[in-house]
């Protein structure tokens, strides 16, 4: 059974898509919305894009 390239692309990203997530939702459970998160998490969403 062969995987493809495409297959394990979308996996990675969808890890990494619930570990964005996680990270989020820790931040706003503990101490509101941090800024310097924030822009570091669009930093990195447009080098991936």
């Amino acid at each position: 059974m062969k995987i493809s390239l495409r297959e394990n692309v979308e996996t990675y990203l969808m890890g990494l898509l619930v570990l964005t997530v996680i990270g989020f939702s820790i931040t706003m459970l503990c101490d509101g919305i941090n800024l310097s998160i924030i822009s570091t998490a669009n930093a990195c969403s447009s080098v991936m894009a």
